[in-house]
């Protein structure tokens, strides 16, 4: 059984929007799909999540929201065109301008983006939509397994594939409960969890995970099998395809996540699990005040040990961390992958 998460960039592209409707289409082991809220169509644009929070500071403080909710009706009018699907747009978002007026409650109105965007996409896909706070329960931090595996047991015996929205559960006081940014990705591991499903496929808009960050070198060669324990270094430093929170809600799970690129469904894609793999090098680093940290695994350790000496900050078998000032930061760390990427 499969679950299958989607991020925001997939919801703003045409071919993106026809391409998971395939993957319905193609594997009928695919049984839940979990979306994030709509996100940047391009660099001028806005995510949808970042509107919603604005939205409730500038209620908070007094102000007038009505820009605010205009911008949450154009993002979703465009959805709605871009999947064709028969839905009253404006009732949807009053009803929820309404209640947001009412309760007062941020954490509802932020959630708001994956649940609209999770109900076109599952009149788009003709599978029945179930709002995550009918599944995800938690117990002031921690996930109440018992009630959400009983949840979600019961509306996949009734539907067979469900549509849910990701980045939030519903608490103890039947309060909402976002999870941190990128939280989309921990429904979907929560999900793979309680359900001990073989596969988890993350579905954004880049190729697998990347040897070193493509902003820093967009011919990064793409890792093709990586350990849960390694992503997640990568992911607490400078690797955010996929949240950090997903290795560690899985690492302990026989789970495989496959982190694909939703504009090439066919494509390899990058494939975690808790095996152990020797020959994975990567550089991941991140900035602390005026320096950054750079955490290098090799396989030639010790040729990398000799040239940077003077950095190094911590070494362990074939990984080593190293300091740099960010006058010699870029340079240094192109230069590493160059020569012992592996």
């Amino acid at each position: 059984m499969i679950v299958c998460k989607f991020g925001g960039k997939t919801t703003t592209n045409i071919d993106a929007i026809k391409n998971i409707y395939t993957l319905k289409k193609q594997n009928n082991d695919r049984v839940v799909f979990v979306f994030s809220a709509i996100g940047k169509e391009n660099d001028n644009d806005e995510k949808i999540t970042d509107i919603l929070i604005n939205c409730a500071q500038q209620f908070k403080r007094g102000k007038d929201t009505k820009k605010y909710f205009d911008k949450i009706e154009t993002k979703f009018q465009k959805l709605q065109k871009n999947t064709n699907v028969n839905i009253n747009l404006q009732t949807e978002i009053s009803k929820i301008k309404n209640n947001f007026f009412k309760n007062k409650n941020k954490n509802y109105l932020i959630s708001r983006g994956e649940y609209l965007t999770s109900l076109i996409m599952s009149k788009y896909l003709d599978l029945p939509f179930v709002p995550a706070e009918k599944i995800i329960f938690f117990n002031k931090k921690t996930l109440n397994t018992k009630k959400t595996y009983k949840k979600l047991n019961y509306y996949l015996k009734k539907y067979k594939k469900i549509v849910i929205p990701g980045f939030y559960g519903i608490d103890q006081n039947k309060k909402i409960k976002l999870f941190s940014r990128g939280g989309g990705d921990i429904t979907g591991a929560i999900i793979a969890k309680v359900l001990k499903f073989s596969i988890y496929e993350n579905w954004t808009d880049i190729d697998g995970i990347k040897q070193i960050n493509p902003k820093l070198l967009n011919t990064a060669k793409q890792i093709k099998q990586i350990s849960y324990s390694d992503v997640f270094l990568m992911t607490s430093y400078d690797t955010k395809v996929i949240h950090k929170d997903c290795a560690k809600y899985l690492q302990d799970t026989n789970t495989l996540i496959k982190v694909n690129s939703i504009f090439d469904i066919y494509a390899c894609p990058t494939i975690i699990c808790n095996r152990q793999y020797k020959d994975i090098s990567f550089i991941i680093y991140k900035k602390i005040e005026n320096k950054y940290i750079v955490v290098v695994k090799t396989q030639n350790f010790a040729k990398l040990l000799q040239k940077y000496q003077k950095y190094v900050i911590h070494k362990n078998n074939n990984l080593i961390k190293l300091v740099f000032s960010p006058k010699k930061f870029l340079s240094n760390i192109l230069n590493i992958y160059e020569n012992y990427d592996g």
